[in-house]
């Protein structure tokens, strides 16, 4: 990936699936991106919303990004919400940035 060069997945969440007879209970499909920064460095963004469901989507976007990079950044500042299961798969996606730094 070139430093002008970006990723993007979308993915649906648990609820924007099994929901679909409740409109006002939708919550929105996850969608990823990636840029690579500099040389070593990929910036991964969230927005939507991470869940059960789509946690391991955010993992291995993660993971499929950090391939020539060293150093990562997540910005999740779009996400409207966060679920438990988001948080120790990302950590997780991140040791090897981790171990190669």
């Amino acid at each position: 990936m070139t430093p002008s060069e970006q990723r993007s997945l979308t993915v649906p969440t648990a609820d924007s699936q099994a929901r679909r007879s409740a409109p006002s209970t939708l919550r929105e499909p996850a969608q990823f991106t990636s840029c690579l920064i500099s040389a070593t460095t990929v910036m991964v963004a969230a927005e939507g919303e991470i869940d059960a469901c789509n946690a391991h989507e955010l993992a291995e976007f993660v993971e499929r990004s950090l391939e020539a990079s060293t150093r990562l950044i997540v910005d999740l500042r779009d996400l409207q919400f966060f679920g438990t299961q988001g948080f120790p798969r990302c950590t997780r996606s991140t040791s090897p940035a981790r171990e190669a730094a």
